[in-house]
């Protein structure tokens, strides 16, 4: 059977697939995008989340709450 996810696609450059959502804009995020637009001044201080649901690379019954720019990778606190 076919499995479709949503993609969710940048609010800044709307070409790339979201990274991070930030939770003061309330908008998601590539990371060339988010780097761009929250480098200075009071965005330097937002909060930012995974814009999606999904679960630890490493222990897989934990909810993500970050994500390796390097490798993609998803992680829980526990695996961090």
């Amino acid at each position: 059977p076919l499995v479709f996810f949503e993609q969710v696609v940048c609010a800044e450059c709307e070409v790339k697939a979201a990274d991070v959502r930030c939770m003061d804009d309330m908008e998601n995020f590539c990371y060339d995008c988010f780097k761009a637009t929250h480098c200075r001044g009071k965005r330097q201080r937002h909060c930012v989340s995974l814009p999606y649901r999904t679960f630890c690379s490493q222990f897989p019954e934990c909810e993500a709450s970050y994500i390796c720019f390097e490798t993609k990778e998803v992680l829980s606190t526990k695996a961090v």
